[in-house]
């Protein structure tokens, strides 16, 4: 840190920096770790200014929505302390992407109900239970959702929502190339089963696609950082589920 490497502060001559342009010190970087959000960079720089106060300067030399270069950084926010007169230190933070497109992925399972009258199952080999040949059925079954954040500086498409995918970057409505394919779905209880209620669409459905997004500094959306959710749903399922 600064401080560590300064403890009692530091003296700059006149010369070594030049007035309203900001010289770079150092940098940290805190990434996402979960995905469910932007990165974060923090940046020291020192201002020669005659500016008055650091809300000056940071409003001056890093409006809110500055690129960083040509990284995929915006300015978020900005503070520091005036160090001597005309000599001010700032810490800017930046949120958006380090480093290239990357996918986080969580999955888990949702109970969905289902009943339905005169209902024939085979079992499988090793079921502990045994039903008679027709019966009435109520049933708590799992559906698997999936859940996928990114940080992507394209527009997330959101006439896929409410659409069925193959799953994959190949087939019907694939994945953009690069995601990850989505799990593999448990093997439906109910094919077959007599006078089913059909599901559609079926399958893996986007169901929410969405999160914050990253203005410029001419308030255009340059940023999101997106949550897909997906959840498969059986084609069949009993009438009264």
């Amino acid at each position: 840190m600064f401080a560590d490497l300064h403890p009692l502060g530091i003296l700059i001559a006149a010369a070594d920096l030049e007035w309203d342009t900001p010289m770079f010190l150092m940098e940290e970087e805190s990434p996402a770790g979960d995905g469910g959000g932007f990165d974060e960079v923090t940046r020291s720089y020192l201002v020669r200014s005659a500016l008055e106060t650091v809300r000056e300067v940071v409003l001056t030399h890093f409006p809110t929505g500055t690129r960083l270069g040509t990284d995929t950084l915006w300015v978020k926010k900005g503070s520091g302390r005036e160090m001597m007169q005309d000599l001010f230190l700032v810490q800017i933070v930046f949120h958006g992407r380090i480093g290239p497109l990357r996918y986080y992925r969580e999955a888990a399972g949702v109970v969905q109900q289902g009943s339905a009258s005169n209902v024939s199952v085979t079992t499988p080999s090793g079921y502990p239970y045994t039903y008679p040949s027709t019966f009435n059925v109520r049933s708590n079954e799992a559906v698997l959702t999936c859940k996928t954040s990114y940080v992507t500086t394209t527009a997330p498409d959101l006439t896929k929502l409410a659409d069925t995918t193959s799953g994959t970057t190949i087939g019907y409505n694939a994945l953009p190339a690069g995601y990850p394919n989505l799990p593999t779905a448990p093997t439906s209880k109910w094919a077959g089963i007599a006078d089913p209620v059909y599901i559609y669409p079926a399958g893996w459905v986007l169901e929410d696609r969405g999160g914050p997004t990253i203005r410029d500094a001419t308030g255009n959306e340059v940023c999101w950082a997106v949550t897909d959710t997906h959840v498969f749903y059986e084609q069949e399922r009993p009438s009264g589920g």
